[in-house]
């Protein structure tokens, strides 16, 4: 039985293709109830053969009055720090014994289970996005808790520069049979949001929002005037990030999915042929790192540079993004079709290139 602990649908996804193309096991969940910082709702309910049961962890451990840490030293003995980490955890659950954990970088919840769910079984840290390879603030690097981890799955570990103490190795392509396709749809329903993707999808990010920066909305506003005025608005829809109000933008199409981008895309016929646009979203990239696929990507970061050298300054997050973002260009077998453009008219020209 495998333990897998995310806090997103992209990180659960990433876990269930590994725990299915890896070792086609049974696994447990341990998710947050709600997205991570999410304004929208995110619950799992699901029969599917590989799953068998879902339990919700807390961020922050349950504060516990006198009676009832007396209560629970007595029934859960040594096992009780599990009720103050796991919402749904109860008597039936303390015989269980998981002998491997998928989990995301930050989880403290990992090594809790880690001592009280396995016999020393160690911990596999899976991808979480586009950060993984730009700030270097892992469990890995710290050689005391690296004891716990085996490996570390990256979708390209070439393109990793951190030094590490754990072993790096390449994940999985994203599993396209159709048992792995029906085990993700189980979970998030994606099959009936396959025909709201249209050709043009802007993934839009929140940095607006988590940084307050003067000026970012009106230039957001006006590259997305642009693709407006340069494409066809049938074939445009916006992906608002989680956390965004999308009544900003009200004036133009919402793809209004829960599920993650990357269940789609061995379902799309016409990936190759549609067009991604975002500042940096790991949306843009996650097509050629996962599957080999290669629409169109338009990555706009240089735009924002005044705006992007001053988020994460200290972690250099846009000269790394810049760099993250060439390297899977060059990738690319028609690199003409991967394009950063620096000004607002260089914009207009690479949309008018596939207009």
């Amino acid at each position: 039985m495998i333990a897998i602990i995310v806090e997103t649908p992209y990180q659960l996804m990433n876990a269930l293709n590994i725990v299915y193309s890896k070792y086609k096991g049974e696994c447990m969940l341990f998710i947050t109830k709600d997205m991570f910082m999410s304004n929208k709702k995110f619950i799992i309910e699901t029969n599917n053969k590989y799953i068998k049961k879902v339990f919700y962890f807390r961020k922050e451990a349950k504060k516990i009055n006198i009676i009832g840490r007396l209560f629970q030293k007595v029934v859960y003995k040594e096992k009780r720090i599990l009720l103050r980490h796991i919402e749904n955890f109860d008597k039936s659950c303390l015989n269980i014994k998981f002998n491997k954990i998928i989990c995301i970088k930050y989880s403290g919840t990992a090594i809790i289970i880690q001592k009280y769910m396995t016999n020393n079984a160690k911990i596999e840290l899976i991808e979480e996005g586009i950060g993984e390879y730009l700030v270097n603030n892992s469990l890995d690097k710290n050689k005391e808790l690296s004891n716990f981890i085996e490996r570390k799955y990256l979708s390209d570990p070439s393109l990793y520069k951190f030094s590490t103490y754990t072993k790096i190795e390449k994940s999985p392509i994203l599993n396209d049979s159709q048992e792995f396709k029906e085990l993700l749809d189980d979970i998030f329903s994606y099959k009936k949001d396959l025909n709201k993707y249209k050709k043009i999808i802007y993934f839009q990010q929140s940095f607006s929002k988590d940084y307050g920066m003067e000026g970012f909305d009106f230039l957001e506003k006006k590259i997305l005037d642009l693709i407006k005025e340069e494409t066809d608005l049938y074939n445009f829809t916006i992906k608002y990030h989680p956390r965004y109000d999308s009544e900003k933008n009200s004036e133009f199409n919402e793809l209004e999915t829960l599920s993650p981008w990357e269940c789609s895309i061995n379902d799309l016929k016409d990936i190759n042929e549609m067009i991604l646009i975002s500042i940096c979203s790991t949306a843009l990239i996650t097509p050629k790192l996962l599957c080999d696929k290669e629409p169109i990507v338009i990555c706009t970061i240089k735009i924002y540079k005044k705006y992007m050298k001053e988020i994460l300054k200290e972690y250099n997050y846009y000269e790394n993004s810049l760099i993250l973002f060439n390297e899977v260009k060059n990738k690319y077998r028609n690199k003409e079709k991967f394009m950063i453009p620096s000004t607002l008219n260089e914009l207009k020209n690479c949309l008018k290139m596939y207009k």
